[in-house]
Order: C-alpha cells, then sequence, then structure tokens
C-alpha cells in the first residue's frame, strides 16, 4: 500500500520540484520540449500504472479484511 502512495508522491515531486523520476520527464516534455505526444504517453502510462496500483491495493486490502 504504501508504494501506491510512493507513486503518487514521485510524480508529483518531480512534476514540481524538478526531482527526478517520472514528474520531471512530464515537467520537461510540457515545459521546455513542447511535445505533446510525449506528454500525453506519459500521462497515459501514469494514469494506466496508478489505476492497476490501485487495483493491486483493493484486492490486498479485501483479502486482509476477510482474513481479520
Amino acid at each position: 500500500m504504501r508504494f501506491e502512495i510512493n507513486f503518487a508522491v514521485a510524480v508529483a515531486m518531480g512534476a514540481a520540484a524538478g526531482a527526478g523520476g517520472i514528474g520531471f520527464e512530464l515537467y520537461m516534455a510540457s515545459g521546455h520540449y513542447y511535445d505533446l505526444r510525449e506528454v500525453g504517453v506519459i500521462t497515459y502510462l501514469v494514469l494506466a500504472v496508478a489505476i492497476i496500483l490501485e487495483a493491486i491495493s483493493t484486492r490486498f486490502k479485501r483479502r486482509l479484511q476477510s482474513n481479520a
């Protein structure tokens, strides 16, 4: 579950603070390169990974609740 939170924070920190990683690549593609295709691909990939992580986390939480 912490990995899911870390992923969201990594994207936000990279975009806001220039800390590197996925968010930084998105920031560079949108702010400096003006490459809308790259921005779209990065955005869709981040969205897809976030949805997959959320689905895995939800299943894991249900499993833990049913065993308790």
